[in-house]
């Protein structure tokens, strides 16, 4: 298996669409990233009748939606948009 550094991968996508490339870089775009992995700590969770809780914590810049949605994927599926649940109490 071959690994690369994000950097690495940036280049190669920059130099593969430099006319792309030339024209975000034009418009202000920065770039940015976020981490692929997330840590999540102190995860618990409590089934009430016909309710689950889950409580954890991140860390700043990660988003929860993207920890429920791994409780959502069926292997096989295509990952759930959260836009399309329900509105959930995240506190």
């Amino acid at each position: 298996m071959m690994t690369h550094s994000a950097l690495e991968v940036v280049h190669a996508v920059s130099n593969a669409y430099p006319e792309i490339t030339h024209a975000l870089s034009k418009a202000g775009a920065a770039l940015a990233h976020r981490a692929m992995r997330i840590r999540v700590k102190d995860m618990n969770w409590q089934i009430c009748g016909e309710n689950l809780t889950i409580r954890f914590s991140l860390i700043s810049g990660a988003y929860a939606t993207s920890v429920l949605n791994e409780f959502l994927i069926d292997e096989g599926e295509k990952p759930v948009n959260p836009k399309n649940l329900p509105r959930m109490n995240m506190t």
